[in-house]
């Protein structure tokens, strides 16, 4: 049985390709939505209204504006932050100590890679892959 392994490679490099396209469509996709969403509030302030009804191509819609809060804490203040969550406002059922999943992929690797040791509750596999480079 021969293995035609150059049409393979080829069929990677094309859904590789793919793939770019279509995540560089998507990102203007975004950006076109957010420039609109952006002009919409832009008008639907200048109007003063916080909600419209329209008739669009996509049947009768509304429009309502919104506000989403976005709250972040410099890595100096978390112990103060912490304080407060858990102390003051008696909600430690909001706080969660956790490892991004991969730092701690990183942090294994490089444990690996230096022959040092790995708990045994940690879980460890290598799934394969293909790494195509162009030219040689």
């Amino acid at each position: 049985m021969v293995i035609d392994s150059r049409a393979m490679v080829e069929a990677i490099i094309e859904a590789r390709n793919k793939v770019e396209r279509l995540e560089i469509d998507l990102t203007a996709a975004k950006d076109g939505k957010l420039k609109a969403e952006a002009k919409l509030i832009e008008v639907m302030d200048l109007q003063g209204i916080k909600s419209t009804k329209i008739e669009t191509s996509f049947g009768l819609m509304l429009a309502v504006k919104k506000e989403t809060l976005y709250v972040s804490v410099k890595a100096e203040d978390r112990e103060q932050l912490l304080k407060w969550v858990d102390e003051d406002c008696g909600r430690s059922d909001l706080i969660k100590q956790t490892i991004h999943n991969k730092s701690l992929e990183g942090f294994v690797n490089q444990r690996l890679k230096d022959a040092e040791p790995v708990p045994s509750f940690i879980s460890t596999y290598f799934k394969p892959g293909i790494l195509i480079r162009k030219g040689v």
